[in-house]
């Protein structure tokens, strides 16, 4: 998990890291196909751009009291989780275009806000609540918003160009951190589920930790370390763990291949296989 004195570290490494190997880009290789179904790399970049450009201001303005939203960004809660994703695409998309050669140089002040910003919170901020379309979200979370999507596009580009690229082992604490919210999104609410299931994966190797996925019929909840006795464990590196629950790696893969192991129920396992469709 990451701590919150290093947060800002962790997104200035990650930004750093992935603003240098665009730089060695050519327009060609920048049309390459991603890991993210129907982007190129420079779709993700636009992506990254599109999500991450309100965050600062709603951070500053969080720090100072003030929930309202930025100027200029829909404040209208998504239809549905579909909707949002088909929206998150075409946003995407059209940002890139938009911006054509100048979408690195966007990329790049942007982090450099991200940076000015974070050097504002002090050690009593990370739990004042910022603006956010559905629900306010606290500083901390903003943060994590920002070191997943980094850390993890950054996955998604390299694999354009290595087809076994890793993640960044500095962003595997992150990538944990806010696994919270590609939870809630990965599953739909089930009325068939009769009560909740508890899935533990205890995480090895960098970013050790223990985390529960409780599937209830209202949807999927997240907790760290938690107490009640689960109902399936699964045992996988702090890696690949991101990498199922951020959708890179399909679970029942990763049991196949032996990255993730569980002496668990069959039936619940393929529960939760089939229930996961990704946010």
């Amino acid at each position: 998990m990451t701590a919150d004195q290093e947060r800002r570290q962790e997104i200035a490494r990650a930004a750093q890291r992935l603003e240098a190997f665009l730089q060695t880009l050519n327009p060609d290789d920048m049309a390459r196909q991603s890991a993210c179904e129907g982007w190129t790399v420079a779709d993700v970049v636009g992506h990254l751009v599109e999500r991450g450009g309100p965050i600062p201001d709603q951070i500053e303005r969080g720090l100072a009291g003030d929930l309202s939203p930025t100027p200029g960004i829909s404040t209208e809660p998504p239809v549905s989780e579909d909707q949002f994703r088909l929206d998150l695409d075409r946003s995407a998309v059209a940002l890139r275009h938009e911006l054509g050669d100048r979408l690195l140089e966007e990329l790049a002040r942007q982090n450099r806000e991200f940076d000015r910003v974070l050097s504002l919170v002090q050690p009593g901020d990370w739990e004042k609540l910022c603006y956010h379309r559905l629900r306010p979200e606290t500083v901390r979370a903003k943060t994590d918003i920002r070191i997943a999507e980094l850390a993890m596009h950054e996955w998604d580009i390299h694999w354009a160009f290595d087809k076994d690229a890793a993640l960044a082992e500095d962003s595997l604490p992150g990538l944990v951190s806010a696994s919270g919210r590609a939870v809630r999104r990965a599953f739909r609410p089930d009325p068939a589920r009769t009560r909740p299931v508890r899935y533990r994966f205890d995480l090895s190797g960098p970013a050790a930790t223990t985390v529960d996925v409780v599937l209830a019929p209202e949807g999927a909840g997240f907790e760290i370390a938690a107490s009640p006795q689960p109902d399936v464990v699964f045992n996988s590196s702090a890696a690949t763990y991101a990498m199922v629950i951020f959708g890179r790696l399909k679970l029942d893969h990763a049991i196949e291949s032996g990255r993730v192991t569980t002496g668990s129920d069959a039936q619940l396992v393929s529960a939760f296989i089939a229930a996961f469709v990704g946010g």
